[in-house]
């Protein structure tokens, strides 16, 4: 009887991670950074992972998720996209106080606001996001901290999360997604 459990739960487990590798396949995942991904908020010098937020990303990363980022990031971290990004990694790397750096090469894709009038929850950046995912044929899941950055990433047709909302876990589970 022993030996059949065991055989069932790795058969079940084989097919929860087969589904979340078929949902992977039509599924883009975009994250915001602070106070989703990162801790910004309890020392603001001080940056580190939120709690389980690597070990939910390389769930992700191992199931061939495409992952992404939109983030707002002020205009005076730089006057292209480039230069923004580069300014916004070395702020966080400055502040990184984690002997595991941040999986930067995790994300294919980061949305950033050219402007501060773009800065979420205003639709711009999730208006990028769904424009490039309808020509692609994907679906969008977004997961951030904020009320209005959910319903703002809702009215452009995501499915999205509010982090920490639920008691039973920070993000939602990898087999509701």
């Amino acid at each position: 009887m022993k030996s059949f459990t065991i055989l069932f739960l790795m058969l079940l487990s084989f097919n929860v991670y087969s589904g979340i590798e078929d949902t992977c396949k039509d599924t883009w995942i975009y994250f915001d950074l602070g106070n989703t991904l990162v801790n910004t908020k309890d020392h603001p010098n001080q940056v580190k992972y939120m709690e389980g937020a690597l070990e939910y990303l390389d769930s992700l990363k191992n199931a061939g998720c495409t992952l992404g980022l939109i983030v707002n990031i002020p205009e005076q971290f730089g006057t292209s996209y480039q230069e923004k990004l580069s300014t916004l990694k070395k702020y966080v790397e400055d502040r990184w106080v984690e002997d595991t750096p941040f999986v930067w090469e995790y994300f294919s894709e980061i949305y950033l606001p050219k402007t501060n009038e773009d800065l979420k929850p205003k639709p711009i950046l999730f208006q990028q996001v769904m424009r490039n995912a309808w020509k692609a044929g994907k679906k969008v899941f977004y997961q951030g901290e904020t009320p209005k950055e959910i319903d703002a990433a809702k009215k452009e047709g995501m499915t999205a999360h509010l982090v920490g909302s639920r008691s039973d876990s920070f993000y939602l589970p990898v087999d509701e997604i």
